[in-house]
């Protein structure tokens, strides 16, 4: 009969501690450290892409695979290779996450604060929304940084949000286009469907 009180006792007290353990991500920020979109030679994103009409209707769906295929040194600073492209050029900063088109280009700014704004040469400007909105995409939730995209003086009428998880990757992407000038409506959606980081 002590050895089952002694035993329960400890179960409640294990039980007790784990919880107090436990933390509310909807509360906390994302982590500010390591990188925004891990990357490492076969790191590997599973994306369900679906696309859609002006009512909402679904269009298309499909499954698309990236993986990093390789890495090459530029000015001695390694650049990771995806497999949708040899061209296709990524690397982690210490300001964020880059792409290389002929030069380094900063595509997303980690760590950010909400307000912090990106210009693209194309008129493109990418705002960080929130650092700390979860996102539940395939059968997880993710604690993200969103970035809202959309062309300054009108040059077209789409739009994106991004949700990149730190130290994970992208959560989910949408497109949307303008209705009128007061709707818009999805116009394309990429949810993560499952990763594997080396």
């Amino acid at each position: 009969m002590n050895i089952l009180k002694i035993f329960l006792s400890f179960l409640i007290t294990l039980v007790l501690t784990i919880a107090s353990g436990c933390k509310d991500n909807s509360t906390n920020p994302p982590t500010q450290t390591g990188e925004l979109i891990p990357l490492a030679l076969n790191n590997m994103w599973v994306l369900k892409s679906e696309s859609y009409d002006s009512t909402g209707a679904i269009l298309s769906t499909r499954i698309d695979t990236m993986r990093i295929t390789g890495d090459t040194l530029i000015n001695n600073e390694k650049w990771f290779i995806f497999n949708y492209s040899k061209h296709s050029l990524s690397t982690n900063r210490s300001d964020g996450y880059y792409s290389y088109y002929e030069t380094p280009i900063l595509e997303y700014k980690y760590p950010a604060k909400v307000g912090d704004v990106i210009l693209f040469p194309d008129s493109l400007k990418r705002e960080v929304i929130s650092t700390n909105v979860q996102i539940t995409a395939g059968n997880a939730t993710y604690t993200v940084y969103h970035y809202y995209d959309y062309y300054i003086n009108n040059v077209t009428d789409l739009s994106w949000n991004v949700f990149n998880a730190p130290n994970i990757g992208t959560i989910r992407i949408e497109a949307f286009r303008k209705k009128s000038q007061q709707q818009k409506y999805i116009t394309m959606k990429v949810d993560l469907i499952s990763y594997k980081l080396n």
